[in-house]
């Protein structure tokens, strides 16, 4: 109705929180707003809970209402909401209350909206994001393998990466992902709020364990992220035997670490490993015991793969970093048939036995190989 009566010229601006809406709309170039100044967003709080009211009738609030939009980080979302519930008293004191409250848990209890309406494939996905830590720098492949991992995916043409590629353009599109570039470079983060939604929804499936040992791990957790230092007490504590999905993130104040023994015998059901915080050379041998694995990632300091890797049947992504000085690959890899990515630089390999075999594989494999060989 607006676009039949308009006159010509006329333009509508339209705002919204997903990006999907903007390319429905046919949008070449959004706009991308960032966070409103603390005036700007006192402006909008003021309006939204005192409405047509002059705000000079109201010094106390004026300087409470302001303390409050200092601490919004210049979410026009959170401005909305809190300003709705400022909107039902002109107490001093309760909209003290209100300022000293958890103001982002309300806002997170809005944005629970947004995750119900996701399908259920997505919501999965989107809940596994929990295990990261806030500001974390997502890596879109390995994420997507990740998912695949999990069977979170599900495929009905193509292959199982493009189905994972559509499945994240489509929480990108929704706004639960942002694009950060940095250089030549591409990661994917998510906003503070959103990530405490993440956390919200997956609080019976996903843990994270950032160096606090007190916190007790629901029965029904199935994906954790641990520090390395942080190995043994997860190994007393919990029944590694649930666990699907275990992260290893390096501990900054530690310059080497281990894996406790009889740790990878006990986590036989896990079908993603990532070990890129443990500072290992070897990989124990008794990763043959994974029998469900599917990913694994491993650290820069590894230099040798035992031959037990070659028991692995299911395994389906070898995740070595480029800096790795491998010296070889097990004899049995070729006995590896679901491998479909192998990350690993050719330039360290001094022992090429295992390299032979590879042409033998059925999966699609990927190396890392400088530019110039």
């Amino acid at each position: 109705a607006p676009l039949q009566n308009g006159n010509q010229e006329s333009r509508i601006i339209v705002t919204t929180r997903m990006k999907m809406v903007a390319d429905m709309l046919g949008v070449r170039m959004p706009v991308m707003l960032g966070g409103l100044e603390t005036k700007e967003n006192w402006l909008l709080l003021k309006k939204c809970a005192l409405g047509s009211e002059n705000s000079r009738e109201h010094p106390r609030l004026q300087d409470i209402g302001r303390k409050i939009a200092s601490n919004l980080n210049g979410s026009p979302l959170a401005a909305r909401v809190i300003g709705g519930r400022l909107s039902n008293t002109r107490i001093a004191r309760e909209w003290n209350n209100i300022s000293e409250t958890d103001i982002h848990g309300d806002i997170v209890s809005t944005l629970l909206s947004s995750y119900y309406h996701l399908p259920q494939h997505l919501q999965h996905c989107f809940a596994y994001c929990s295990i990261f830590p806030k500001n974390w720098k997502f890596e879109r492949k390995k994420l997507i393998r990740m998912w695949i991992a999990q069977g979170f995916v599900h495929m009905e043409n193509g292959s199982m990466e493009d189905a994972g590629i559509e499945y994240f353009k489509q929480l990108l599109a929704r706004s639960f992902f942002h694009t950060l570039t940095q250089g030549n470079r591409t990661h994917y983060v998510m906003h503070d709020l959103i990530h405490d939604l993440a956390q919200i929804v997956s609080r019976c499936d996903c843990a994270r364990m950032e160096g606090n040992k007190s916190k007790t791990i629901p029965s029904t957790v199935r994906h954790v992220s641990v520090s390395s230092s942080s190995l043994p007490w997860l190994k007393e504590q919990f029944d590694l035997r649930r666990l699907r999905t275990l992260v290893v993130f390096k501990d900054s104040s530690m310059t080497s670490s281990t894996i406790p023994h009889d740790f990878l015998a006990e986590v036989k059901n896990v079908r993603t490993l990532d070990l890129t915080g443990c500072l290992i050379s070897e990989v124990p041998e008794a990763i043959g015991y994974l029998i469900h694995l599917c990913y694994i990632a491993l650290p820069s300091t590894i230099k040798k793969l035992p031959e037990s890797v070659s028991m692995l049947l299911h395994l389906q992504t070898l995740d070595i970093p480029k800096k790795c000085q491998l010296d070889g690959f097990p004899k049995g890899m070729h006995l590896l048939v679901n491998l479909r990515h192998l990350g690993v630089n050719l330039t360290y390999i001094s022992m090429i036995r295992g390299i032979g075999t590879l042409v033998n594989l059925q999966g699609s494999i990927e190396f890392h190989v400088k530019k110039e060989q």
